[in-house]
Parts: C-alpha cells; structure tokens; sequence
C-alpha cells in the first residue's frame, strides 16, 4: 500500500478486501497502532462471510 493508514475504517476494508493477508496480525498491529486481537476479529469475519 502506498500509504500508512491509522483510520480504522479504512484499515478494516483493506484487511476485508484482502490487501493486508502477506501480513501477520502483530505485524499489521506494530504498524497501524491497533491490538492484534482486534486485526484477528476483522479477519475471522472476512472468512465466515466466504
């Protein structure tokens, strides 16, 4: 991604579409700011909704 994105809104629809999944949560975690928790929630709601 070009730029470093903090807006939750907008890191939640990169993580649903698919543009962060070379990542680990707790490397998306140390570099938008987020718990990895969090990043794990989002991405266990991206995969029920396939």
């Amino acid at each position: 991604m070009p730029m470093k994105m903090y807006d939750r809104v907008a890191l939640k629809e990169a993580i649903g579409e698919g543009k962060l999944d070379n990542m680990t949560n707790q490397e998306i975690s140390l570099e938008f700011g987020y718990s990895p928790r969090w990043i794990k929630s989002i991405r266990e709601k991206k995969s029920k909704k396939m």
